[in-house]
Parts: C-alpha cells; sequence; structure tokens
C-alpha cells in the first residue's frame, strides 16, 4: 500500500459536504419527477386501451341491439356476456383511477419530503458558508511541522497556528 496515498487525507470541507447532499437531494428529486410522469404516462395508455374496449363492445352491443330490433337475432348469451366484459371494463377502469391516484399521492408526499430536505440543506450550506471563515492556504509555502517547528524556534516565542 502506498504511503503517499494513507497520509494524504482530504481535508475537511463542510461547503463540499452541504454541497454533496444538496446535489443528491436534487437527483432524488429529479428521479421522483420521473416516476411521476411515467405513472401518468402508463395511466394514459391504460385508460386509452380501456377506451378502445368499451369502444368495441359497445358497437357490438349496439349491433346486437340492431339485429333484434329487425328480428333477426333473439337475446343470447353472447350479449349478456358483452354487457359483462362492459361493466367489467368499467370496474377496471375505476381501479385504475383509484391505483393511479394513490400512486401519485404517495409520490408527491416523497417529493415533497425530498424537496423540503433539499431546501433545508441549501439553508443550511448558506449559512455554514456565511459561518465560517475563508482559510486559503498559499500553495508555495511549506506547512509541514519540521518548517513550523524551526519558525517558532528562530523566532524565540510562541506562535499560535
Amino acid at each position: 500500500m502506498d504511503r503517499r496515498a494513507v497520509s494524504q487525507k482530504k481535508p475537511f470541507d463542510p461547503e463540499a459536504l452541504m454541497s454533496e447532499r444538496a446535489d443528491r437531494l436534487q437527483s432524488k428529486l429529479d428521479v421522483l419527477v420521473v416516476f411521476l410522469h411515467e405513472r401518468l404516462r402508463l395511466r394514459k395508455e391504460s385508460l386509452e386501451s380501456l377506451d378502445e374496449d368499451e369502444r368495441n363492445i359497445g358497437s357490438l352491443l349496439t349491433a346486437f341491439e340492431d339485429r333484434r330490433k329487425d328480428g333477426r337475432i333473439e337475446a343470447s348469451g353472447l350479449e349478456s356476456s358483452l354487457i359483462g366484459h362492459q361493466l367489467s371494463a368499467q370496474r377496471e377502469r375505476r381501479s385504475q383511477e383509484t391505483a393511479c391516484w394513490s400512486d401519485l399521492l404517495r409520490l408527491m408526499q416523497q417529493i415533497l419530503q425530498v424537496w423540503e430536505a433539499s431546501e433545508e440543506a441549501k439553508s443550511r450550506q448558506s449559512v455554514i458558508k456565511q459561518s465560517l471563515p475563508e482559510y486559503r492556504l498559499k500553495p508555495e509555502q511549506d506547512y509541514s511541522s519540521a518548517r513550523i517547528a524551526r519558525d517558532i524556534q528562530t523566532q524565540g516565542k510562541t506562535k499560535w497556528i
């Protein structure tokens, strides 16, 4: 193992830490919004499919009704079966709507929670940025402990670092 890699730790940077948290929360928000749009897309596709099924069943029932009026056909089990399918499609529509709005409500609650945490992280980041002094080391200076000890000895007095 390389000793330099172990001894070279990143300095603690609270601003970067808070920025990373804010970025992660923003990513979560983005993912939740994508899920929300995807759920709405699935709802639309499902309802369009149910609309088509209901139209097909309705046209078949209309055809049966026309033939029955003309006396060409009597009420049959097929007609009652179509009526059952029509009612089933209506139940499925209600079920899809309920499931969709339940999913959307859950997603919206998650979005609000993550948004609140994101705003809190941004606020903390701002407070930390404003309250911490700016400490910058000059890259050309030697800040090793040996150099500092030598400087203290040569000056003959205590030096606070």
